[in-house]
């Protein structure tokens, strides 16, 4: 059995800027725990749908997902606005620029779901009511 063997090189060592919890902003914090609730809420609304069936638009559960979705987007569109019109050289060269607002990468994702999501509320409900679909199986 033939074996190579040869000098290892090690990578050269890169300057990398630590993290820095401490400075992110309260805001961000509200809105990973308004976003960690969405997972138990849509488990409680498919449960839901899966013994009952369809409901109202107006349902806790129903509301609790509009705003774990609303509250988020709305938090994090400040951060947008404080990077536009207040923030730092810095936060402007390291944010994306979106209709003339800066803001990291992050906050236009985080947006735009929420966005996505509100807006796919009342498609859901007229998918349903057009097509007769229902959770329930009648046998």
């Amino acid at each position: 059995m033939n074996t190579t063997s040869g000098d290892v090189l090690a990578l050269p060592r890169t300057q990398t800027a630590a993290a820095h919890t401490g400075e992110l902003p309260r805001l961000v914090y509200l809105a990973v725990a308004g976003l960690a609730c969405l997972p138990i809420v849509l488990l409680w609304d498919i449960s839901h749908h899966s013994t009952i069936g369809r409901d109202t638009f107006w349902t806790p559960a129903h509301i609790i997902i509009q705003l774990g979705g609303i509250v988020p987007a709305l938090l994090l569109a400040a951060i947008a606005l404080k990077t536009t019109f207040r923030g730092t050289e810095e936060e402007r060269d390291a944010s994306v620029s979106f209709w003339g607002f800066r803001a990291p990468l992050g906050v236009w994702v985080t947006v735009w779901g929420a966005m996505a999501m509100m807006t796919s509320a009342p498609f859901d409900d007229w998918w349903h009511n057009r097509y007769g679909l229902d959770v329930r199986r009648s046998t």
